[in-house]
């Protein structure tokens, strides 16, 4: 199979976004050569903060605005790099041969995915397909329908 550009795979703690992870590497790049195979990993979070006064955290300690604030952003910026470094091992055991770039993007999933594809020139992204409804996808706005309707490139989505 001969490409443009790479392929990539949004990935969340959802046990979709892992089936869709292990659906690329299966099914992009069965057995390739390792420079026939580059995948790029996505994981989006917000270091949006919600304004409060005072609030209660890490075992009920009261903080200022500045305190829960760093703790958070720090937070979600482990989290993502723990899911992608999880994803990386994933990818390593399906195909030893893949390299794998992780990419931690920060704001909106739907966004940040849409701006990214531009950004590393992304010839198809994988998605996994969430369990909502179509009621729930129209009032929460599901990330993997936005990326479908926006993303200028092929978009997979995989429902586990």
């Amino acid at each position: 199979m001969t490409h443009k550009g790479p392929f990539a795979v949004a990935i969340d703690a959802s046990e979709n976004s892992k089936a869709a992870l292990d659906w690329a590497v299966k099914n992009l790049f069965p057995g390739s050569p390792q420079d026939a195979c580059e995948l790029i990993v996505f994981n989006c979070h917000t270091d949006t903060i919600i304004p409060m006064r005072t609030r209660v955290f890490g075992g009920g300690a009261a903080s200022t605005d500045k305190d829960y604030d760093e703790w958070h952003v720090t937070k979600t910026r482990l989290e993502s790099q723990n899911l992608l470094k999880q994803a990386q091992q994933r990818v390593q055991e399906l195909n030893p041969n893949c390299k794998v770039q992780l990419v931690s993007l920060v704001g909106d999933a739907r966004d940040a995915l849409c701006d990214a594809v531009k950004e590393y020139k992304i010839e198809c992204i994988v998605l996994g397909r969430t369990g909502t409804s179509k009621l729930e996808r129209i009032m929460l706005g599901a990330v993997s329908d936005y990326v479908l309707s926006h993303a200028g490139c092929t978009v997979i989505l995989v429902k586990k």
